[in-house]
């Protein structure tokens, strides 16, 4: 159960950030300006529309779509595609909806992640405690039209956290 409630509060707080990025406008040039002193990485892509083109123009592209490969393709996309499929149905009624929205909320412009580590002290012990490493990422999309779906699935996954404590 401890997976599940972690899995829904990482996409719970994934989607919060998509609903105030995909709406609020900045004027700062460089997002790098936002990363911590003490960011492990930054990450942005400009054009997440673009990339996708420009990796249909890729070799590695024309071998996947190459005729010669399509049955061995066909074969592996088939798989991945039920156990995605699977996992999608389960994921959606785990977040309260009871089918899968006709719009998937998939990023349109900008995507900046930042990744930084936050000590945290665990327990080991009855008596004892150790600094560990607390990985964060904060991670900024612009949704373009996608936002209000988004919006939805975030409140639902708000909600089913909640109710769940």
């Amino acid at each position: 159960m401890k997976a599940k409630r972690s899995v829904c509060s990482v996409l719970l707080v994934t989607l919060m950030s998509f609903l105030f990025c995909g709406s609020v406008a900045t004027t700062a040039e460089n997002p790098a300006d936002w990363a911590p002193a003490d960011a492990l990485f930054f990450v942005q892509m400009n054009d997440i529309n673009l990339l996708r083109d420009k990796i249909k123009k890729t070799n590695s592209w024309g071998m996947y779509t190459e005729e010669a490969m399509q049955p061995f393709i066909r074969q592996i996309m088939e798989e991945v595609d039920k156990k995605l499929a699977e996992g999608m149905k389960d994921f959606w009624k785990e977040i309260g909806l009871s089918e899968a929205p006709e719009q998937i909320p998939w990023p349109q412009g900008k995507i900046v992640a930042i990744g930084f580590v936050q000590p945290r002290m665990m327990k080991v012990a009855d008596d004892q405690e150790m600094a560990a490493p607390d990985f964060q990422v904060v991670g900024l999309v612009d949704l373009g039209d996608n936002i209000d779906i988004a919006r939805k699935i975030s409140l639902n996954i708000t909600q089913k956290a909640a109710e769940e404590g």
